[in-house]
């Protein structure tokens, strides 16, 4: 759970997670969204509910460019 006085993110902004199949990021319909930029530098925003791959290497933004951080799958 994020802090609350971050502008642009939700209480509740995206989960993450792991099953057998790797790494899951899932926007849960937050307000400014979520978005991953790929190792080829593409930024695309996430469907919200709809659960997308993420892959080592790979940027998560949370409600635009100013708040991301990056992923190390192992």
């Amino acid at each position: 759970r994020l802090p609350a006085d971050i502008n642009g993110l939700s209480r509740n902004h995206c989960y993450l997670e792991a099953n057998t199949g790797g790494w899951y990021l899932t926007d849960t319909h937050s307000t400014y969204g979520t978005y991953l930029q790929n190792a080829g530098g593409d930024i695309y925003k996430l469907v919200p509910g709809k659960k997308d791959p993420i892959t080592s290497g790979m940027l998560i933004y949370l409600g635009s460019q100013n708040f991301s951080f990056g992923i190390s799958v192992f």
